[in-house]
């Protein structure tokens, strides 16, 4: 069932057979289960229909994408949560903002073309920076965009794309994104090697999510306010988890533990409350750890289309991959072969059978990417080191100014 949309399976038709099959449907099935018998009989009717996994993806995206698919010249439309094409797009549309200033102010465009050029920095550098700040909107709405940007990477990916992953440059180093060009040459249960671009898509999110929760805390100019930072994205974070969004909420954990950012000394000012919420995603990366079924188990407790952190279940997958998958008498494993079918099924599980009901946002999804694509440059190291260069320059200002008004009380005395 689960390979259907990704190989095409061609076999004879056995007439007798059907006709035995629809038989037994109108005589047992119909009035056992109506509902099952319609949903066969349909199947029967129509054999060359495209029953998949991603029938439904379309209808989720009409509400999204409407806007976008108003002009029918084009043959291609590019989604909403495309983050190359969306880069394209704000850094062309800030191109043409500063490009009409630039042409107001004067005309004599040759003998300026120094300071329109600085002025065109300046507007993608300003609207970057400015036109997103975490602290503009509720918890709810961060963590339920996120949501909705991991559903659409999380639908794009089928379920034979979670197989032969360690062939396409998934390893366990999580602060690194994988290389798609990646091909290797070694034995899989597959004969072609294929590289999964959806896979890449979403553990290339993943990164840059991480990237951008350490980004936005080191460029925080006071201690206190990194602290405020962290306790907020630790609330996100716990928010995501109850959407069941594992994949965002390991993401910002995996920020937060950023050596960097870990080795702040604002961490002191972070309540328990929130140190509490930290521990929460804690026992979910465990569950994930330990449970190879965590994604089925969580999804009948929670009744949530679970989003799991697809770098972790990658990982999980490739341990049970590990091995040959026939004896040395050339017969299969069919226990091990079945344990693998049964552990990858999950995401169809969840894919088929669920819907995200989230209303999307497309004016903050654009800002939250504009402003990720924007911090994905910045060195980490730099940051941290200028942070902690700040943090000592107010520390010593502190004290000064201590040492200022303790010295006229004793030349009082």
């Amino acid at each position: 069932m689960w390979l259907d949309g990704f190989y095409s399976i061609d076999f004879h038709q056995n007439i007798e057979l059907l006709g035995n099959l629809e038989h037994f449907l109108n005589e047992e099935i119909k009035f056992y289960d109506p509902k099952k018998h319609e949903i066969i009989c349909d199947i029967l009717q129509s054999p060359n229909i495209e029953f998949n996994l991603f029938t439904k993806k379309s209808k989720y995206f009409e509400k999204i994408n409407a806007k976008y698919r108003k002009q029918e010249n084009e043959p291609k439309k590019s989604r909403l949560f495309n983050g190359a094409s969306l880069k394209k797009r704000i850094l062309n549309s800030s191109a043409k903002r500063a490009r009409s200033r630039s042409k107001s102010k004067s005309r004599e465009r040759n003998q300026h073309e120094s300071r329109y050029q600085d002025d065109l920095n300046a507007t993608i550098i300003s609207s970057s920076r400015i036109d997103f700040l975490v602290s503009d909107f509720t918890i709810e709405k961060i963590a339920s965009q996120l949501t909705l940007i991991e559903w659409d990477n999380f639908l794009d990916i089928h379920v034979c794309h979670c197989l032969n992953s360690k062939a396409q440059g998934v390893n366990c180093d999580s602060k690194q994104p994988i290389d798609p060009n990646i091909i290797n040459t070694q034995s899989c249960l597959f004969v072609d090697n294929y590289l999964s671009k959806s896979v890449y898509k979403m553990i290339q999110f993943n990164y840059l999510l991480t990237h951008w929760i350490a980004a936005e805390i080191l460029l925080s100019d006071t201690s206190k306010t990194q602290a405020m930072l962290i306790m907020r994205f630790l609330k996100i974070a716990k928010k995501c988890c109850d959407l069941a969004n594992f994949s965002s909420a390991f993401s910002i954990y995996e920020g937060l533990q950023d050596i960097t950012v870990r080795n702040l000394p604002s961490w002191q000012h972070v309540s328990s409350k929130s140190m509490q919420s930290f521990e929460k995603i804690i026992s979910y990366k465990i569950l994930f750890q330990n449970d190879p079924f965590a994604i089925y188990n969580l999804t009948k407790s929670m009744n949530l289309p679970v989003i799991p952190p697809m770098h972790l279940f990658l990982l999980i997958v490739q341990q049970q991959e590990h091995g040959s998958f026939q004896l040395p008498n050339g017969l299969w494993k069919w226990t091990k072969l079945g344990f693998l079918s049964n552990l990858v099924d999950q995401i169809r599980n969840v894919q088929q059978h669920f819907e995200c009901n989230l209303e999307p946002c497309e004016e903050f999804v654009e800002g939250l990417l504009q402003r990720i694509y924007y911090l994905k440059d910045f060195d980490l190291n730099n940051l941290a080191e200028s942070s902690f260069l700040d943090y000592q320059s107010q520390k010593f200002n502190s004290s000064m100014s201590t040492i200022k008004n303790l010295i006229p009380k004793k030349r009082a005395n």
